[in-house]
């Protein structure tokens, strides 16, 4: 497949708020699968795009194929720029599988490489960084250090567990998790890949981290959650058909609600996860405009 050759303007990324507010996408997890059929990938943007997202993600990929992220970002590019809209083009560095998550896979400088590889085939379609569903310190570490020295904004989302805790899978902290990357170019935090009762909770930590700051500006913050309430712990993009629970069905409405609450609790970034679709984005975007400017 070929693609238009992408060209040097970039819409800003402040020029995505409205209403004081950044709107992702839904997820493209298990609900997108590119090598199997390219075709998805467009039009799942689209429907995004005209439900009001102001930035679309790419696909994840696997952790090992960096080509694979390479070229679900090459499609969302071409999607943006046939749709004439300034959608912002989030290029997902994926977290990996979940066999390997909690073993000692491998040495910050190992990561770091594996990384590079996808921030180069990511590079010439997307706006800004997002190392999503992060499990622990190493791997935050070495995906935005491999983002940094493009220059570009790079946001971090931390993965949850699904106990109200506001936990990494691994134990630590959204504060310990945030010591180890505090001193890199980071221009928002999230959390992600978790019940939107975990998201909830984790609002005031979130708020709570400039406090760790040595001077500078304070991270946005935000997250995206699950359109169900629970995943397994070794879930992996291979087996997520069988990995995922859909223990609670998520209509719009109901995850509207949740996402006001994020907003209410200092939210500047919402959007959805996995199992969370345009029709649900297009309910957010319909709060985001009730709101009104932000004070």
């Amino acid at each position: 497949m070929e693609f238009d050759l992408p060209d040097e303007t970039k819409p800003d990324l402040t020029g995505s708020m409205r209403n004081g507010i950044i709107l992702m996408d839904g997820g493209t997890g298990h609900d997108v699968v590119p090598h199997k059929d390219q075709a998805t990938i467009p039009a799942f943007h689209r429907e995004h795009i005209a439900a009001g997202a102001a930035v679309l993600k790419t696909r994840n990929g696997c952790f090992g194929d960096p080509e694979l992220g390479a070229k679900a970002a090459a499609l969302a590019w071409n999607t943006r720029h046939a749709a004439g809209k300034d959608i912002l083009i989030a290029g997902c560095l994926p977290a990996p599988d979940g066999e390997i998550e909690f073993d000692t896979l491998a040495s910050l400088d190992a990561l770091t490489a594996i990384y590079r590889d996808h921030v180069r085939g990511l590079g010439p379609f997307v706006d800004f960084y997002l190392c999503g569903s992060m499990r622990n310190s190493l791997q935050a570490t070495a995906a935005v250090t491999a983002a940094a020295s493009t220059g570009k904004p790079i946001w971090v989302s931390w993965k949850l567990k699904d106990n109200l805790s506001a936990t990494l899978p691994c134990g630590e902290t959204l504060a310990e998790a945030w010591q180890s990357i505090y001193h890199l170019p980071v221009a928002a935090v999230l959390v992600n890949c978790c019940d939107p009762e975990s998201v909830t909770a984790a609002m005031p930590e979130l708020k709570n981290l400039e406090a760790h700051l040595e001077g500078g500006n304070a991270p946005l913050v935000g997250g995206y959650a699950n359109g169900f309430s629970s995943m397994a712990r070794k879930w992996t993009i291979k087996a997520a058909a069988g990995a995922h629970r859909h223990t609670r069905p998520l209509d719009p409405d109901v995850y509207a609600r949740h996402v006001k609450d994020w907003i209410d609790r200092g939210a500047d970034i919402v959007g959805g996860c996995c199992g969370v679709g345009p029709a649900h984005i297009a309910r957010i975007d319909e709060l985001i405009e009730k709101r009104g400017p932000s004070r």
